[in-house]
C-alpha cells in the first residue's frame, strides 16, 4: 500500500516509482489517504512533502491512525543536499507514528518548488543586498528545479527492493 500527498507532483514521482518495484498483487492501493483503511496491507510506504521541517497535517493525521504496521517513509524537500537535514525532518515525522509500528526504511530527496519561494526569497535579497542566506536559498531553489531526477527514482526503486528483500525473509 502507497499513501501519499503530493502538490506539485514531486512525491507522486516517487509514489509512481515504489509502485513501479512492487508487484500487482502486493499494492493494494496507491493514492491519497482520504478514508481508507491500512489492515490488508503488510508494508505501508507513506510519502509527503516537507512542510516547515516535517511532513504536513494531512499526512501527520494518517500515521497517527496506524497501528502495528511496518512503515516505509518516503518524502521530497524543497532543501536539499543535507543528510543532516532529512535526518531532522525524519525525526519529525517519526514522531506521529505509534511504537506499536516499525519504520522499516526511509528515503528522502530533493524536489523543485514553486515560483512563489523564489520570489519571496528574491524579496529578501532585494531589502537585504549581499545576503548570503538568501543567495543561498535562491541557489538552491535554482538546483531544486532538476528533481527529483532520475537518479533519485532509480535510488528509491534500489532502496525499496532492498527493503523488501530483507522484510520478506
Amino acid at each position: 500500500m502507497i499513501v501519499y500527498s503530493s502538490i506539485t507532483g514531486n512525491t507522486k514521482m516517487i509514489a509512481d516509482a515504489i509502485k513501479d518495484v512492487l508487484d500487482e498483487d502486493s499494492c493494494v492501493y496507491c493514492g491519497k489517504p482520504d478514508g481508507i483503511t491500512t489492515q490488508e496491507a503488510d508494508v505501508i510506504f507513506v510519502g509527503f512533502w516537507v512542510f516547515r521541517g516535517s511532513c504536513i497535517e494531512e499526512i501527520e493525521k494518517y500515521l497517527k491512525t496506524l497501528e502495528n504496521k511496518k512503515v516505509f517513509l518516503f518524502g521530497t524537500a524543497g532543501f536539499g543536499g543535507s543528510e543532516s537535514y532529512f535526518e531532522t525532518i525524519l525525526a519529525n515525522v517519526k514522531q506521529y507514528l505509534s511504537e506499536s509500528n516499525n519504520v522499516i526504511g526511509s528515503f528522502l530527496c530533493q524536489g523543485k518548488m514553486p515560483s512563489s519561494v523564489l520570489e519571496r526569497y528574491q524579496v529578501m535579497l532585494e531589502e537585504q543586498p549581499g545576503n548570503k542566506n538568501a543567495q543561498n536559498m535562491i541557489s538552491n531553489y535554482h538546483s531544486a528545479l532538476l528533481h527529483p531526477d532520475m537518479h533519485d527514482v532509480e535510488a528509491v526503486k534500489v532502496v525499496v527492493k532492498g527493503i523488501l528483500n530483507e522484510t520478506l525473509k
